[in-house]
């Protein structure tokens, strides 16, 4: 073999090593669709996650489990999705599959989940499923009733993760309406205002897993910003509700029994 043969095959070798292996230090990147599912190999469920982080499960049966193995829980879409649409078919939320995912700010999910893992939404030493390493809150868009949600027996008890019921997709039934003679609210996705001028009606609390809640027509944001001639605040309106900011005015002299 002459000299510039020997030199082809070694230049051809080092180019086909250099294509077979990634750089020294480069990241993999998530993959983009895979199977998440119990059955037939995992096929039974399937995941799509988009360029803007948007991750849609789609199929029929249960979601495997992804449990926090040292470091983080081991769910192959990643933990910097945004949002999750669960589509009709899917009977539970799977261990771990949205733990970590300190970005993630809404997420829907149909009447035929029937199982969501109490590990679902784990944050580590920060809470159970939830922790000040989230970015936002958690909206949770549910199709089913109230009543239907109490059955699955997931327990929300962090301040992070707000749930919504009789929901289409993303859309909250009811995002406004009246809460007094001349009083309104209105609520989006992180603030909730209400105004008008006059008083708040009264409300009552119901038991919620033990904790009592206000029967109010709103799912409460983080902030509460109450306008000017607002005169009170109705008897249990915001009670049982996590709260991170609550403005007043000074016409809303009346003082509310447990609001």
């Amino acid at each position: 073999m002459n000299a510039r043969k020997c030199f082809s095959l070694i230049l051809a070798l080092l180019l086909c090593l250099s294509t077979a292996a990634p750089a020294l230090g480069a990241e993999t990147a998530h993959p983009q669709s895979g199977y998440c599912g119990t059955e037939f190999g995992g096929a039974s469920l399937i995941w799509i996650l988009d360029e803007e982080g948007n991750l849609t499960i789609t199929g029929t049966g249960r979601m495997a489990d992804y449990p926090f193995n040292g470091r983080a829980p081991s769910q192959p879409w990643g933990r910097e999705i945004k949002s999750v649409f669960v589509e009709e078919g899917v009977t539970s939320i799977g261990d771990g599959a949205f733990g970590w995912c300190s970005y993630l700010t809404e997420i829907s999910i149909p009447a035929s989940v029937t199982e969501i893992s109490q590990g679902a939404f784990y944050f580590g030493s920060y809470g159970a499923n939830y922790g000040t390493a989230m970015q936002s809150t958690i909206h949770l868009y549910y199709a089913g009733s109230e009543e239907q949600w109490k059955q699955i027996g997931y327990a929300v008890t962090s301040p992070y993760i707000i749930v919504y019921f009789d929901c289409d997709g993303f859309e909250s039934p009811q995002t406004s309406g009246a809460c007094g003679p001349d009083l309104v609210w209105t609520r989006s996705p992180n603030c909730m205002t209400i105004r008008g001028t006059g008083t708040m009606q009264k409300f009552s609390s119901n038991s919620v897993y033990g904790t009592a809640r206000t029967n109010a027509p709103w799912f409460t944001s983080n902030v509460i910003n109450i306008e000017s001639g607002v005169e009170s605040i109705g008897d249990y309106a915001f009670c049982g509700s996590w709260i991170s900011v609550v403005s007043i005015p000074a016409s809303a002299g009346s003082r509310p029994t447990a609001a």
